[in-house]
């Protein structure tokens, strides 16, 4: 919505109502939002049809809402993140470990699976972020149980994946565990990440921080 200098709010505008011609299709959930450096918004969905969930994409530019795409092979998982870098690509990230590239309109790259390490618990707390460089950041948590794990993607290769925390690999979930992890990019264009973290006292969390250093 927009607020105007006198306080008033635009009528609600329909991002996605899940009709095609007068058939209704699909229900939407989990949303989450991202301008852009260029001044374009970007949003992502779940879209369910009965028991089928697929992640659905739309922007805003030039003061109109374009055309909804398909992201292919997704899956509408519980953690996801949307990011456009400096040189205008959007990337997306489902659970943290599942990411896509939109190399121009209607045009996804992936599903890439960004890790090699055994899935004991789902992934969560996804997130993808960059520097002014187009350098990529990708950060996931591995649920209840596991690491807090780190790649970085320079210019056209990941980097080797590095584990944020470790002590917390246990498949049944019943040691420490730690939950949405986040980076972003300082003044540097360095790596700051943060995440949740119940290692000292379990069943309570605590936030740690870890900043990349360049060798």
């Amino acid at each position: 919505m927009t607020v105007d200098p006198d306080g008033v709010v635009s009528e609600p505008e329909m991002v996605s109502q899940g009709v095609v011609g007068d058939e209704f299709v699909y229900s939407c959930f989990r949303i989450c939002i991202n301008l852009g450096e260029s001044g374009s918004i970007h949003t992502a969905w779940v879209a369910t049809y009965g028991t089928l969930s697929e992640w659905h994409y739309r922007s805003f530019d030039d003061g109109a809402w374009q055309e909804e795409e398909l992201i292919p092979g997704g899956g509408g998982g519980v953690a996801f993140n949307l990011y456009e870098d400096p040189l205008g690509m959007v990337h997306f990230s489902e659970n943290g470990y599942c990411y896509w590239s939109r190399l121009e309109e209607g045009v996804w790259e992936g599903m890439t699976i960004c890790t090699t390490y055994p899935i004991w618990w789902e992934p969560g707390g996804g997130w993808v972020s960059g520097d002014d460089d187009g350098n990529i950041f990708h950060i996931w948590t591995w649920g209840r149980a596991g690491e807090v794990t780190y790649r970085q993607h320079y210019g056209t290769d990941w980097s080797d994946e590095y584990q944020l925390t470790t002590g917390h690999d246990d498949p049944t979930g019943n040691g420490p565990w730690n939950n949405e992890g986040r980076v972003v990019a300082d003044k540097d264009g360095l790596a700051v990440a943060l995440w949740m973290d119940t290692k000292p006292q379990l069943g309570w969390y605590e936030i740690f921080m870890c900043r990349q250093i360049m060798e």
